[in-house]
């Protein structure tokens, strides 16, 4: 009786109401994190990326935030994390109100994000991009010695390996994910953030994450996990926040709700599986549309390693081929071939063909733009890098292989009306 006493006479001392007041409840709640009421807008408040979202997050758990494409799952980590200011609402780390001016000030109170899009230099090595903004000095100089070793250590417990001398521009994509996670490490970030970490790498690398985001959770960290994948979810979230339009749908328990619940949630109604179980054995009687004789090649991030010897490969019309391996056994290189982006020391024979107009291209002889033409599109890996030009419009990008002909140009001159029509037509019957 006397410590209830004593209890409600602390909590009495706070006027109610008060900033200091809600900093002691909120601190007594056991959350890391707490974003409530927060509402974002773009493009002059006509798209709600955020619409009055709450989300909490407990101390030491596992939280997953699912949800469809344009939920707004991103943005409201991206609030969290000092890179966008809401435009109402309050945010509370580990039960003190923050406002966060920069992802600098979010670093500063222990919160580590790993972007979908890597947020990383390019022309500085691995080395140079953990350490970017907590340099270890001697003397006045960087002691890049004492980074190393920490770095290998954290590298080696996690199993995270790194060319830390790699200059970043030529690292995989799972190197450069690696590359963010060890930053986050090397800082000693308590609650770690993840924007789609398993989008980029193979079924074994995905095993090996689930795993060590386990190993955070014994080491006390908090993790938040943005994912589609919900058998990932089910493997290793505690709860999972579900966010549609903007919104906070539902706070689930992960171990006492299916993924089919948690699928209806997302899209807001019952969804109906129809799955195509049919098998075509008759490709093989179909004619060959692409032809690899004694393809060579090197690592892009290893030019002294060769990543494809002596490749030979077939594909025929109506085939769908599937290429499987460990990250680095030259998958990589082999796409960047087939879609004319890789040329240099690169030899031996890749013909397309066309039976029904009876053309052949030769691969390493013909330029995107020529390869385009013939039928063959290319998704990259690293859409970023490869794939876009960031500092133009979505509608320039959609029709950007096809731009120089009409009715895009005429006359040498951009018709921007023709273009933003086709790309709202791709978006409207694709519902992008």
């Amino acid at each position: 009786m006397k410590q209830k006493n004593a209890k409600k006479i602390e909590e009495n001392k706070v006027e109610k109401n008060s900033q200091a007041y809600l900093d002691y409840v909120n601190n007594k709640t056991g959350y890391a994190v707490e974003l409530l009421h927060i509402s974002k807008y773009f493009n002059n408040g006509q798209l709600k990326a955020n619409d009055d979202l709450t989300l909490r997050i407990k101390k030491n758990e596992i939280h997953a935030l699912v949800g469809e494409n344009g939920a707004g799952k991103t943005t409201i980590m991206s609030i969290l994390f000092g890179i966008v200011k809401p435009d109402r609402g309050k945010v509370f780390v580990n039960g003190k109100r923050v406002n966060f001016h920069s992802p600098n000030d979010a670093v500063m109170a222990g919160i580590g994000m790993v972007h979908q899009h890597f947020k990383l230099v390019n022309t500085f090595t691995i080395l140079e991009n953990i350490i970017l903004g907590a340099e270890i000095t001697r003397f006045g100089f960087l002691d890049k010695k004492t980074a190393a070793k920490k770095i290998n250590d954290l590298s080696t417990k996690y199993n995270l390996p790194v060319h830390l001398d790699l200059v970043t521009r030529n690292a995989s994509v799972g190197e450069q994910q690696r590359t963010e996670i060890l930053k986050l490490l090397y800082r000693d970030a308590e609650i770690l953030i993840f924007d789609e970490p398993t989008a980029v790498l193979s079924d074994q690398e995905i095993a090996g994450f689930l795993k060590m985001i386990k190993e955070f959770k014994k080491l006390g960290k908090t993790i938040i996990i943005i994912t589609h994948k919900l058998n990932e979810v089910k493997a290793v979230a505690d709860r999972a926040t579900i966010i549609r339009k903007g919104q906070s749908v539902k706070v689930v328990d992960v171990k006492k709700t299916s993924q089919k619940t948690i699928a209806d949630l997302m899209v807001g109604k019952k969804l109906v599986m129809n799955v195509n179980t049919s098998k075509d054995d008759n490709y093989q009687t179909r004619p060959v549309v692409c032809e690899i004789q004694n393809l060579n090649a090197y690592k892009i991030s290893q030019p002294s390693i060769k990543a494809l010897d002596d490749f030979c490969l077939d594909i025929h019309e109506g085939e769908i081929l599937g290429l499987a391996g460990i990250e680095g056994n030259g998958q990589t290189e082999l796409a960047l071939i087939l879609g004319g982006l890789l040329k240099k020391r690169v030899n031996g024979s890749v013909k397309l063909y066309n039976a029904e107009l009876g053309k052949e291209i030769d691969v390493l002889k013909s330029s995107v733009s020529q390869l385009y033409d013939f039928g063959v599109a290319h998704i990259p890996e690293d859409r970023l890098k490869y794939g876009l030009v960031l500092n133009e419009t979505t509608a320039i990008n959609v029709v950007l292989p096809q731009i120089h002909k009409k009715p895009f140009t005429r006359f040498g001159f951009l018709n921007h009306k023709r273009i933003t029509d086709y790309a709202a037509s791709i978006f409207s019957v694709w519902d992008v």
